[in-house]
């Protein structure tokens, strides 16, 4: 009946929806952070989109959007990042129904493991982590559309998906390749020759030409990032990847990289198996295999932090076929239906725990940047000295950027706002400490950099040993918070 059908096709955008909502309940009230300001200043003060220095003007077309429907509050932002997730969900729900044979049985599954999926968890929870889950979901358009129903409109409507998604995030730069790669395994060689591939190398170059003709150059910053390391440095780079693509960040590195070897030789022996079964699905395992090889380049090529989950946005676009390949070889390797859903339970839950983990890494780091801002716009401070500007909490992001910019949005004089120091995360010999405030020689030590003095009876000396600059600050109406690498402290 027309009714059961109707039914039926708005089951699993609902399910899925639930599911997302109840999962990521905890970040939809956090508030801008780092990077998101400077898409804010260019929209509310500048009046302008990114198009020139990057060509990635869907950030600022997005956020503008978010704006004009609810200002500066974040809550509607972090809803249209869900949203998108959510459509990518269903995305690959579609993309493995489309290949039919064993893959129809695995597409929920393959679906629901990639809405729950922990280790790319920056392109859903970042406000500006959105560039590399829009990227994905034009990339997923154009492959659901060049294996579609046959029609006239197929190819360039898969062309226009790909540049569309190369204007949010170059994650998927090598969509035309595994495009191509796909249509091969459904129509053969001879087609695919002649006709598609000499579109896609055309389409390909689109992007750098536009590029070097709004910005004159092709690839700027990002050429060092991939050219800075020799051959050991690259391979440790893929294996790094590799493991943040199966398994949690970890302090220790090299236990991390032995479990995603382990981890790794399982799932090759399962495709081994797989392959062995020989499958009647057009779609085969080599050319899902490769697909994932070849949407691993691009984070191959940049790296992500095996430390905290900084970067994993690198990763969101290659989740989409490791989550396929769990979901299939769990269909096809485990032949008891009631051990199939154990082992999916298990694994489901486990994902859970994890991105609930990471979760509340970016809820700290939104409480932590709210409190720096309404310190900020106090009206009762007259001056602001923070020391030690904090740049992330365990790779969720506060204020590596944009922190001057978020007073500029929010109408701070500039000149109330003192920032004593910003050491960089980033750096080894920074991250590891928690820091603790001591006094010696009747000066305050605020480490790393930082020494405090009186100056009188109204006023502190401030010395920054890193930078040997010096600053007097009156104590009236003074507060001093400090960040000791966990916790943002006020002094005063």
């Amino acid at each position: 009946m027309p009714g059961k059908k109707f039914s039926a096709i708005l089951l699993l955008p609902v399910v899925f929806t639930v599911t997302a909502l109840l999962v990521f309940l905890p970040i939809l009230g956090n508030t801008f952070l780092s990077d998101d300001y400077d898409s804010l200043y260019r929209i509310v003060i500048q009046k302008r989109i990114l198009y020139r220095e990057f060509l990635r003007p869907m950030i600022d077309v997005s956020f503008l959007f978010n704006y004009r429907l609810s200002g500066l509050s974040p809550f509607g932002f972090y809803l249209f990042n869900l949203l998108i997730h959510i459509i990518n969900s269903l995305l690959v729900v579609r993309l493995v129904r489309q290949n039919g044979g064993v893959y129809d049985q695995a597409a929920i599954v393959s679906g629901l493991l990639f809405l729950v999926y922990p280790f790319h968890n920056e392109g859903i929870v970042w406000l500006s982590g959105r560039l590399s889950s829009m990227a994905c979901m034009f990339a997923l358009l154009a492959m659901s559309v060049s294996i579609g129903k046959p029609s006239r409109f197929n190819l360039p409507l898969a062309i226009l998906f790909y540049l569309l998604g190369m204007l949010c995030y170059e994650s998927i730069i090598l969509l035309p390749i595994m495009i191509v790669l796909i249509r091969y395994g459904k129509t053969g060689l001879k087609r695919v020759l002649r006709v598609e591939l000499p579109l896609w190398l055309a389409a390909a170059l689109v992007y750098p030409i536009a590029r070097f003709i709004l910005s004159g150059e092709i690839v700027g910053s990002y050429a060092s990032r991939v050219t800075n390391n020799n051959l050991g440095g690259k391979l440790a780079n893929i294996v790094k990847v590799t493991a943040r693509l199966l398994l949690p960040p970890s302090e220790n590195t090299s236990l991390l990289v032995t479990l995603a070897f382990l981890f790794a030789a399982v799932l090759a022996f399962l495709h081994w198996r797989a392959y062995r079964q020989k499958s009647k699905s057009n779609f085969n395992y080599t050319i899902l295999l490769s697909l994932l090889f070849l949407s691993l380049v691009v984070p191959w090529a940049f790296g992500v932090s095996t430390r905290t989950s900084e970067g994993d946005r690198l990763l969101y676009f290659p989740s989409v076929f490791i989550c396929i390949l769990l979901a299939v070889w769990l269909q096809v390797m485990i032949k008891s239906a009631g051990v199939q859903n154990i082992v999916l339970g298990l694994l489901l839950l486990t994902c859970i725990v994890q991105l609930e983990v990471n979760n509340l890494h970016w809820k700290k780091a939104s409480a932590i940047a709210n409190q720096l801002k309404e310190a900020a716009v106090d009206p009762h401070t007259l001056t602001l000295a923070v020391v030690n500007l904090p740049g992330d909490y365990k790779g969720a992001f506060i204020f590596r950027n944009g922190f001057k910019k978020m007073l500029s949005i929010n109408k701070v004089n500039v000149q109330k706002v003192k920032v004593l120091s910003e050491p960089d995360g980033r750096l080894n010999e920074y991250r590891l400490p928690v820091w603790q405030p001591g006094m010696a020689r009747e000066e305050w030590q605020l480490p790393p950099f930082v020494v405090v003095s009186e100056l009188g009876s109204d006023s502190l000396r401030f010395t920054n040993s890193y930078d040997k600059t010096n600053i007097r600050i009156r104590k009236k109406s003074l507060e001093l918070l400090y960040w000791n690498n966990q916790h943002l402290f006020k002094l005063l």
